[in-house]
C-alpha cells in the first residue's frame, strides 16, 4: 500500500444526479467542492497502514462512519473496500470470526450497488476471501461466485487491472490439487500491462500495482525463479521506494 501522508480531507455529499452513475464512466461531475473525494484513496491507505502500526482500525471505522453519510456508487465502493481491508487486518491478528463479518458487510455494502467494471472487481476479492470463512459444501458456491464477478468486472471494461489482480490472487491461494496456481504469473503480468484508473477521474480507485508486483515476486520466488523475482523487485521498489511489503520481500533472496 502506498504509504500516502496526506491531510484528512473533509467528505462532502455527492450530487443526487450522481447516484445513477456507474465507476466505469466516470460520471461524477458537478459542483467543484466533489473534487475532494479525490483524497479519499489516499486517507483509507494511510489509515490501513496505521492501523498495523498502532494495533487498532480506529481511523479505518472513522473514515467508514463518515462514509455512511453519503450516497452514490463511488462512496458504496470506498465503504466496500474499507471493508475488505479491516477483514485483512482482522485476520491478520487471528480474530477469524470478526474478520468475516467485515468481508460479510463489504458484500453486502456493494451488492446494493449498480455494478460497475470496479465494484464487480472488489466483490470478486471479497467472496475469494470469504472462501476460508465457508464450509466444505459451500466452497464451490462462493467461488464461482468469486469467479463470476471477476468476469464481470472485465466484461464491463477489460483493462481493469484489478480484475486481473483478483484472478491471480484467486488463483494463487487455490491448492494446486483444486485446479489452482496454473495462471498466477499470466493473469499478474496482465494486470502490470492496465493502467491504474480506468479513466482521467482521480476520484476512482487507483490501487493495485503495488500488490501485483508482491504476488508475483512472492510466486517467482516459490517456483524457484529467483532471478526473475529479482529482477521484479527491483523494478517493484524504483517504482515504489517507500512501500515496506515490498521491501521486507528482500528477505526471500537476497543475502
Amino acid at each position: 500500500m502506498r504509504k500516502v501522508f496526506a491531510c484528512t480531507a473533509l467528505f462532502l455529499a455527492l450530487l443526487a444526479a450522481c447516484q445513477n452513475s456507474t465507476l466505469t464512466n466516470s460520471a461524477f461531475v458537478g459542483q467543484e467542492t466533489d473534487s475532494l473525494f479525490f483524497h479519499t484513496e489516499d486517507e483509507i491507505e494511510q489509515a490501513f497502514s496505521s492501523s498495523f502500526a498502532l494495533g487498532n482500525m480506529d481511523s479505518l471505522v472513522r473514515l467508514e462512519k463518515k462514509l455512511q453519510a453519503f450516497d452514490g456508487p463511488l462512496a458504496a465502493y470506498w465503504r466496500g473496500y474499507i471493508a475488505y481491508l479491516q477483514g485483512i487486518y482482522l485476520f491478520s491478528k487471528n480474530k477469524r470470526d470478526s474478520s468475516s463479518l467485515y468481508i460479510d458487510r463489504g458484500i453486502e455494502v456493494l451488492k446494493n450497488e449498480k455494478q460497475s467494471s470496479e465494484s464487480s472487481a472488489l466483490l470478486g476479492m471479497l467472496y475469494n476471501f470469504s472462501v476460508q470463512f465457508s464450509s466444505n459444501v459451500m466452497i464451490p458456491v462462493i467461488s464461482h461466485k468469486a469467479d463470476s464477478y471477476f468476469q464481470q468486472s472485465l466484461a464491463l471494461d477489460s483493462n481493469n487491472l484489478r480484475s486481473y489482480l483478483g484472478m491471480a490472487n484467486k488463483d494463487y491461494y487455490t491448492p494446486e490439487k483444486f485446479g489452482g496456481k496454473k495462471n498466477v504469473n499470466g493473469l499478474l503480468q496482465q494486470a502490470l500491462t492496465k493502467p491504474d484508473r480506468l479513466d482521467k477521474d482521480a476520484r476512482l480507485p487507483s490501487w493495485g500495482r503495488e500488490q501485483a508486483y508482491e504476488l508475483l515476486i512472492r510466486h517467482h520466488v516459490e517456483s524457484g525463479e529467483v532471478d526473475a523475482a529479482k529482477t521484479y523487485y527491483k523494478e517493484a521498489v524504483a517504482l515504489f521506494p517507500m512501500n515496506y511489503q515490498l521491501i521486507r520481500l528482500s528477505s526471500l533472496f537476497l543475502e
